[in-house]
């Protein structure tokens, strides 16, 4: 994700959203290295993507979330999946159903 960190994430209301401009929102918001924080989001609430690469999009926004809490803090992201009938959960292979960050 090293590649895109000078390239817009997402365009809103005209203006691009860089790394910078998120990682400086979440530290706005009051999150601070050591803390743990609960993210459940769409992350196309942010606006419209301006990559078109999802992996690469979705590396980047993990890494702000990771370097905002720093290495002694803890991210915690809902993973649900709705197992039911015939499917058998398997937690390596089992995906998350609950958005495309997780």
């Amino acid at each position: 994700s090293k590649k895109i960190l000078n390239k817009p994430l997402y365009k809103v209301n005209g203006k691009q959203i860089y790394y910078s401009n998120f990682l400086n929102a979440l530290r706005k918001s009051g999150i601070r290295k050591g803390d743990t924080i609960f993210v459940h989001t769409s992350v196309s609430s942010f606006g419209k993507p301006y990559i078109f690469d999802d992996d690469s999009l979705l590396q980047t926004l993990v890494e702000a979330l990771k370097e905002s809490v720093g290495p002694q803090g803890t991210i915690i992201m809902p993973a649900f999946s709705y197992i039911s009938g015939k499917k058998t959960y398997d937690i390596k292979n089992t995906k998350s159903e609950v958005g495309v960050l997780t």
